[in-house]
């Protein structure tokens, strides 16, 4: 069909190069990139996850405003595996100063909650 032709054709123009075709038991083509595009386009993708994240931290610091039980905050992020949660997300929040304890000496305590102070 016109793909393949339209691979040729585009792959010249953006890249210089020609595309490989491998056929075998599994059929691959390579499609030569710029390093200056596959840069940029790299950046753009990081900056878009840290816009999210960042945004998703923010909503969670405003839930946070009265303290919650580290159940409801992990429900509230939509993570279902408590450790991943606990060492991935709680921690980190905690360690920065983000998130604070209602019980700082007893930080595996049952009845512990965190919050964050309003910012």
């Amino acid at each position: 069909g016109s793909g393949v032709r339209n691979i040729y054709k585009y792959s010249k123009i953006y890249s210089g190069a020609d595309p490989v075709f491998i056929e075998g038991d599994v059929f691959k083509t390579i499609i030569p990139l710029v390093s200056e595009v596959s840069d940029h386009a790299s950046d753009h993708a990081s900056d878009q996850v840290s816009d999210q994240a960042d945004k998703k931290i923010n909503e969670l610091l405003i839930y946070c405003i009265t303290p919650r039980s580290r159940e409801e905050i992990q429900q509230f992020m939509n993570y279902k595996h408590r450790a991943y949660f606990r060492s991935k997300i709680l921690a980190p929040l905690i360690k920065g100063g983000l998130l604070k304890l209602t019980i700082p000496d007893k930080p595996t305590s049952p009845n512990q909650k965190y919050y964050s102070e309003n910012r």
